[in-house]
């Protein structure tokens, strides 16, 4: 039977979405599925984890200006203030385009292991998730 501890020890660390932390759990898990010969593949995609806080921080900024903008009666060109401030988060939200989100953007990396029988009767899938979630703020 396989001693769990080693592993328990390194998804037991705080490690939110693009820290040190989070690569250290990441190569650490790695080296433990090499170590038993666990055959895995790793998946790299691009992650943004300062994502709401880019969002929070354009739509705060955008509407400032706008209001300013009202405020002065600048007239005309209050218009592409407003059409940015609605476009750029709406394409970064509903489109997946990083224009207001690309600060901070780092290589982020699944784990995908698969094992089982070669002719199975049945079959069980199990999934683990070893990141952390990210909400507003937590990097501190």
């Amino acid at each position: 039977m396989t001693n769990f501890d080693q592993l328990m020890g390194i998804f037991t660390i705080p490690r939110p979405n693009g820290s040190r932390a989070d690569q250290h759990t990441s190569l650490a898990l790695q080296s433990w599925l090499r170590e038993r010969d666990i055959p895995y593949r790793v998946h790299t995609f691009n992650h943004y984890p300062y994502f709401f806080e880019c969002i929070g921080g354009f739509l705060v900024l955008s509407r400032l200006l706008l209001a300013l903008a009202i405020w002065l009666r600048w007239g005309w060109p209050a218009l592409p203030i407003a059409i940015i401030g609605l476009v750029g988060a709406t394409v970064d939200q509903a489109f997946h385009i990083p224009l207001v989100t690309w600060p901070g953007r780092k290589r982020g990396e699944n784990i995908l292991v698969q094992f089982g029988p070669q002719d199975p009767i049945q079959e069980l899938f199990i999934s683990a998730h070893y990141d952390s979630k990210t909400e507003l703020l937590d990097h501190n």
